[in-house]
C-alpha cells in the first residue's frame, strides 16, 4: 500500500504545480495579451509575452516534475529532501523570470487621462524572501536526514510501526 499511496501523492503534488505553475499564468497571460478595451489600452511588451509564454510554461512543467518527485518521496527520506531543494531552486528561477521579464511592472495607459504603472516588486521580494526560508529548511532537512542514517534513526507514520513501539514499551514480543 505503501508504493501507491506514494505514487498518489505524487500525482497530487504534481496537479497542484500544474495549476499554480502552468495553468494559472497561462491563462493569466494569455487574457492580458489579447485583451482590448476601448478606453483603456494596456502597454507592456506585448512582443515579449510570447517568449515569456514559452520560458514559464517550460519551467512549470519542470515544476511539475520535480513536484511529482518529491510527493511520491517517503518522509522523512533524503530523496524527498533533495526534490525539496530542487524545487526551491526551481521556484527562485520561475520568480526571477517574472520579475525580470517585465511582467512585475504593468503600464496601462488611460486615454485622455494619464498614465498608471501598477507594479508587484513588493509581492516578487515577498516570494523571494519565502523561497530563500523554504532553500533553507530544505537544506536542514537534508542535514537531518543525513544524520539519522549514520545514526540509524528510521521515522515512520504508519499504524503498524506505531503499534510495534508501543508494544515494545509495554512488555511485548519486541523486547
Amino acid at each position: 500500500m505503501g508504493a501507491a499511496k506514494n505514487i498518489l501523492m505524487g500525482v497530487l503534488y504534481a496537479a497542484i504545480a500544474l495549476i499554480s505553475f502552468v495553468i494559472l499564468p497561462w491563462t493569466g497571460l494569455s487574457v492580458v495579451k489579447n485583451l482590448e478595451l476601448n478606453e483603456v489600452t494596456i502597454n507592456y511588451a506585448r512582443f515579449n509575452i510570447d517568449r515569456i509564454l514559452f520560458f514559464i510554461q517550460s519551467l512549470g512543467i519542470i515544476q511539475v516534475g520535480i513536484a511529482f518527485g518529491r510527493g511520491s518521496s517517503p518522509k522523512y527520506s533524503k530523496r524527498r529532501a533533495l526534490f525539496s531543494l530542487a524545487q526551491v531552486i526551481g521556484s527562485g528561477v520561475y520568480v526571477y523570470i517574472i520579475r525580470f521579464s517585465g511582467l512585475s511592472q504593468i503600464p496601462i495607459t488611460l486615454e485622455n487621462i494619464g498614465e498608471i504603472t501598477i507594479t508587484f516588486d513588493n509581492m516578487m521580494y515577498m516570494a523571494f524572501g519565502i523561497i530563500l526560508i523554504n532553500g533553507l529548511l530544505s537544506i536542514f532537512d537534508i542535514i537531518i536526514s543525513i544524520k539519522d542514517q549514520k545514526d540509524g534513526t528510521v521515522y515512520s507514520l504508519d499504524k503498524e510501526f506505531k503499534e510495534a513501539r508501543a508494544e515494545m514499551g509495554s512488555g511485548g514480543m519486541y523486547e
